[in-house]
């Protein structure tokens, strides 16, 4: 997961920086098949795009972000995720997996709505997408590893998101 190419590198100690190594710590270090083994899943294309059709198609997410939108885009280089202010997001050519995709779509629920876009609402956002997508045991560990490095999601754009206010 890096930036778009056109913006800084991530500075140590920023939220990016904290939410990276949070993601890292309770992700990466188990084996595939199991929650701590979540970055290490691969998927391919077609489900890679079935999966963000599912992820935008569920009732919750319609509910919550309405008009959300994420179309899934190859790049032909770079090992990294990024979101992009079209509605698109960015995968390196061997995509990756839920946790990439989760992170990516919360980028695109609150991109209009946060200075910060690692901050305290992402995460509240990325944490509901967890929930939603993965279960509980791995929303609780990512809670966990965000509340080490002194992270405390908001749910404001949970709860209270412009886009459902617009909308209704």
């Amino acid at each position: 997961m890096t930036t778009d190419p056109e913006m800084p590198e991530v500075v140590p100690g920023s939220p990016a920086d904290r939410l990276y190594t949070a993601e890292l710590a309770a992700f990466y270090e188990g084996r595939p098949g199991t929650v701590r083994g979540l970055m290490r899943v691969r998927m391919s294309w077609a489900d890679v795009v079935d999966y963000v059709d599912d992820v935008l198609a569920d009732s919750l997410v319609r509910d919550r972000w309405p008009g959300l939108t994420a179309t899934p885009v190859p790049e032909k280089f770079g090992p990294g995720a990024y979101t992009t202010g079209k509605g698109e997001i960015h995968l390196p050519p061997a995509p990756q997996g839920p946790i990439y995709l989760l992170h990516e779509i919360a980028h695109r629920a609150t991109m209009k709505f946060v200075e910060d876009e690692h901050g305290p609402e992402f995460c509240g956002v990325y944490l509901v997408l967890l929930r939603r997508f993965v279960g509980a045991p791995a929303e609780h560990l990512l809670r966990r590893e965000l509340a080490r490095r002194d992270v405390r999601p908001s749910d404001r754009l949970v709860d209270d998101h412009p886009a459902r206010r617009m909308a209704a």
